[in-house]
């Protein structure tokens, strides 16, 4: 009798979901009325201007809903530079740092396991790492050191040049940061291929023999593996600068908006802190053994 009970009120249930989903679609949703003139969206030929047009300050907006935008943005210089998705500017530089931080949390993780699997066989191996570094350019890699260091200094005032409006320093500033990333790439390039000439690539014809050869080539297989790597950011990082710099060209930034050059800036100064660990755990091995 219970079971009957159960299933008899498990039907009753059922119908009356329906009933409900019935009765709820015969109901009329409102709406927020839309602007006079409102056409909607036929082809998707709206610009992105005309969207913000009709998301400004709080009046019914395309979708009859209202727009996120505060007072601060009474000024259309500032509102141009928010998207729809966002409450105001604030909201948008937030979320905009916020993501580039956690990208960097992901990049560190990355390196992190690498720099933590060196220093175990660092730890290991003592006397052979030494050995292994003697045999890195260290000329090439203080030079290195000094152009990288050089680039960030003058990304960061270009950074500060554009907070007061001068987008033309930053576009210099962005042209002489690109150039010494490039120099960077053909001094490592260059590096590599002495590095070839000498046969220090693990392979078959390794130019270090004897008890320390099997220390030796993990030592330089983490060295092209980590400079291959940092290598690869730089390209990246050299063509977000390119890019910075042509917008700042377009007076794309100005003292209101700066946040793409902000995260750029992140971007290249944490490239930067990792050839800041890479260069003592390749060539300064050696001279604390």
């Amino acid at each position: 009798m219970s079971e009957r009970r159960r299933l008899t009120n498990a039907l009753l249930s059922l119908l009356g979901l329906i009933l409900g989903f019935l009765v709820g679609r015969g109901r009329i949703v409102e709406v927020a009325p839309q602007p006079a003139g409102f056409a909607g969206l036929p082809d998707q030929e709206r610009t992105r201007d005309a969207a913000l047009e009709d998301l400004h300050l709080g009046r019914e907006g395309s979708g009859g809903f209202v727009s996120g935008f505060s007072p601060a943005f009474e000024d259309p210089a500032d509102a141009k530079h928010v998207e729809f998705q966002y409450a105001d500017k604030a909201h948008q530089t937030e979320t905009a740092l916020t993501g580039m931080w956690l990208f960097l949390a992901t990049e560190a993780l990355f390196f992190g396991g690498l720099f933590l699997l060196y220093a175990i066989y660092r730890a290991r191996y003592p006397e052979a790492i030494a050995d292994a570094s003697r045999h890195s350019e260290l000329a090439i890699g203080t030079i290195n050191t000094a152009v990288l260091l050089s680039s960030s200094a003058i990304f960061v005032f270009g950074l500060g040049r554009i907070k007061l409006g001068q987008s033309r320093a930053l576009f210099w500033a962005c042209v002489v940061t690109a150039c010494l990333g490039v120099v960077f790439l053909g001094l490592k390039l260059y590096e590599w291929k002495l590095d070839f000439d000498d046969h220090l690539f693990p392979n078959a014809s390794f130019a270090i023999h004897g008890a320390h050869e099997g220390a030796a080539k993990l030592f330089w297989t983490f060295y092209f593996i980590a400079t291959g790597l940092h290598g690869l950011h730089m390209i990246g990082g050299v063509i977000l600068v390119i890019w910075i710099a042509l917008g700042a060209r377009a007076n794309r930034y100005d003292a209101r908006y700066y946040t793409p050059v902000e995260i750029v800036g992140l971007y290249w100064s944490f490239v930067d802190m990792v050839w800041l660990l890479l260069y003592p755990s390749i060539y300064l091995v050696a001279m604390r053994q």
